[in-house]
């Protein structure tokens, strides 16, 4: 996952597998930040994430 909260700098903080098949990592925030983050995608593919408070053309945001 990258984002504004990494400088958009893919591997710095990859998603771990989970045993229940999902995958996710975490990420800590000053309260009151807006994060605008992607997924990045094999062959690099950009997505986005529907669960997020919003999804702009520069990917999803999360209000904190």
């Amino acid at each position: 996952m990258v984002g504004s909260f990494n400088s958009w700098t893919p591997g710095a903080h990859p998603l771990k597998r989970r045993s229940n098949g999902t995958a996710s990592t975490s990420v800590t925030v000053p309260a009151g930040t807006e994060v605008r983050f992607r997924y990045l995608g094999d062959g690099g593919l950009w997505f986005d994430d529907a669960d997020a408070d919003l999804i702009t053309a520069d990917g999803g945001v999360v209000l904190t």
